[in-house]
């Protein structure tokens, strides 16, 4: 269950950082001059559902009573557009790779971008993978504030590290180099930037 419940929740974050993605091209698209909106390609990711398997052919695979996604997906390959960064570079599959980043702030990263190109340039995602960031919790800062007085040093807080993220280096080794559209929303590559507020935590 909980798998089937990643799953979903990635495919749902996904499709909502390519719908900014998409309102974003056409936005700047217009800016440029191109007045045909609705004819530029788009991000579109296939939406699984949930299901409880009732009779299965291969029950040592998917045994019955157990639970899985099932995703439309007419294509019989599945083409890996970002994945380690050896992929061949497909310019729309890397803009929507460095938009999601900047527009979580740096905080998610939509890793395992697959599926097919369409005739007119779009993309038809399938399975992505969401990468997040772990938020500090208050046990965890309450820990690390009486480890910190234990440890002899009053009157200060000591953290037990600081949260994972996803890194510059991960951000730089899937996105080796910036499209075109890329350059119009973060010209300087900021957009995984490890920013540190109080006690040591990524904020």
């Amino acid at each position: 269950i909980a798998f089937v419940s990643a799953d979903l929740e990635d495919a749902k974050s996904a499709a909502s950082y390519a719908h900014r993605f998409n309102l974003y091209h056409r936005q700047h698209s217009a800016e440029a001059g191109v007045t045909d909106g609705d004819a530029m390609p788009s991000i579109k990711v296939a939406a699984p559902v949930a299901c409880k398997v009732v009779r299965s052919s291969f029950p040592a695979l998917i045994p019955v009573g157990a639970c899985c996604t099932l995703t439309p997906y007419a294509e019989k390959e599945v083409t890996k557009f970002v994945f380690d960064g050896s992929e061949d570079f497909l310019e729309m599959a890397q803009a929507f790779f460095h938009h999601a980043a900047f527009s979580s702030g740096g905080k998610e990263l939509v890793c395992d971008i697959q599926g097919v190109e369409e005739e007119d340039g779009s993309l038809l995602l399938i399975d992505p993978c969401m990468l997040r960031s772990d938020r500090p919790s208050v046990g965890g800062l309450l820990k690390g504030a009486v480890a910190g007085r234990q440890g002899g040093e009053q009157g200060s807080l000591s953290c037990t590290g600081p949260a994972s993220t996803p890194s510059a280096d991960r951000f730089d080794a899937m996105h080796p180099r910036c499209a075109q559209l890329c350059k119009a929303f973060d010209p300087q590559r900021k957009s995984v930037t490890r920013k540190v507020g109080v006690c040591g935590i990524d904020v």
